[in-house]
């Protein structure tokens, strides 16, 4: 299956950013109370006629971050169909392998291989534009 689509979303802050000015240049390098806050979500609009759904945590900062940093508690969905990465597959012989980029302009990309799903495995990249709201 390919998914391949544009959709909008605005960077996300949590609660503790009430005085911060909340732009897509002040996203990448905001140090939430929780660090588990900083995270990328897709949006909930269909894309190429798919329902997509992620969490994915990453440091604050600019820059690329391996993704085994924060193996098992990253995921994507499509449609129904969940897949997560993961440290080592149930053979115990391949682990999910991938980066975030995150430019100081708040764009970045995603990158990801063998995130593991009970329906198999999939590969792909993701890549944002940051767009302030008005």
């Amino acid at each position: 299956m390919t998914v391949s689509g544009t959709a909008w979303a605005i960077p996300e802050f949590d609660q503790d950013a009430a005085g911060l000015k909340q732009t897509c240049a002040t996203w990448p390098t905001y140090q939430p109370q929780n660090a588990d806050e900083h995270r990328l979500t897709l949006p909930t609009d269909p894309v190429d006629g798919h329902k997509l759904q992620m969490i994915w945590k990453f440091p604050a900062g600019v820059g690329t971050t391996d993704i085994s940093k924060y193996a098992g508690n990253n995921s994507i969905s499509i449609d129904d169909a969940g897949f997560q990465d993961v440290g080592v597959d149930v053979n115990n012989t391949t682990a999910s392998t991938g980066s975030v980029l995150v430019n100081p302009d708040g764009s970045g990309a995603l990158s990801f291989k063998d995130l593991t799903g009970d329906t198999g495995k999939i590969s792909g990249t993701i890549t944002w534009t940051c767009v302030d709201s008005q």
